[in-house]
């Protein structure tokens, strides 16, 4: 795509103003140079998207490499934190074990002492019920 200016109209433009022909004249050749000093040629353009390609590919090399040690030390981590979990998993299984197995000898020594109690209760009242029984005989 070209881009034309129109040193033509530019310097009749100015002639309308005022400005002497010569000088109108020159003045848009000037301006003419000087669109043109900084317009981009093609070449220009395609040495820009060869650079930003090259730009591009150099990031996108780094972005990988990145992500890449990025995944790594995530991965390292998740196996750091499962090896953490697994074994205060384990740690609190063995203190569940020991407390509950805790538990049941205090309620098996619990239930010898009430069986105890309970058969020193039974032969006290086997007792009395026999002393009534003579008593009764005795009065009969």
């Amino acid at each position: 795509m070209t881009m034309a200016f129109d040193t033509l109209r530019y310097a009749q433009r100015l002639q309308q103003v005022g400005v002497a022909r010569e000088q109108a004249e020159a003045h848009a050749e000037l301006a003419r140079d000087m669109i043109i000093a900084d317009l981009a040629t093609k070449a220009d353009l395609a040495a820009a998207v060869e650079e930003l390609g090259a730009d591009i590919a150099r990031l996108g090399g780094g972005l990988r490499s990145e992500i890449s040690g990025v995944d790594t030390g995530l991965r390292t981590e998740i196996r750091r934190v499962e090896t953490d979990l697994h074994t205060e998993l384990e740690r609190f299984d063995t203190s569940l074990h020991t407390e509950i197995r805790r538990v049941e000898t205090d309620l098996r020594t619990e239930l010898k002492l009430l069986e105890q109690r309970m058969t020193i209760k039974l032969g006290a009242m086997l007792a009395a019920g026999v002393a009534l029984v003579i008593a009764a005989q005795k009065l009969l």
